[in-house]
């Protein structure tokens, strides 16, 4: 199993993005469908939860890549990449998801 060096800044900072997505898909998925009242749900949950579902593919995956590349470099290149992908699959999924919500309920806004 290869052990990655100390992360580098702009790890971090992919780490607290990555953070504050799941924070706002959870938030998100709380106040806009999972509230009391006429229902909101449909694609809208399905966009929120599909984001969800893919940071948590992206934890597997960053595992994956640890135990299964050998090259440090390349390891890291690849989390990289596999994260930045996933991240913007997650904001697209999000995005839909909420506006999915607020075009459903418009009176409730």
């Amino acid at each position: 199993s290869a052990t990655l060096p100390a992360r580098t800044d702009q790890e971090r900072f992919s780490k607290i993005i990555r953070t504050g997505l799941i924070g706002y898909g959870i938030a998100a998925y709380s106040y806009l469908v999972a509230r009391p009242g006429p229902s909101t749900g449909g694609a809208g949950t399905v966009y929120l939860l599909c984001g969800l579902g893919v940071q948590i593919v992206l934890i597997a995956a960053r595992m994956l890549i640890k135990h299964r590349v050998r090259d440090e470099d390349i390891a890291r290149q690849s989390i990289l990449i596999v994260e930045l992908v996933g991240d913007a699959v997650t904001v697209s999924l999000f995005a839909l998801g909420t506006f999915s919500a607020i075009f459903r309920a418009p009176e409730q806004f």
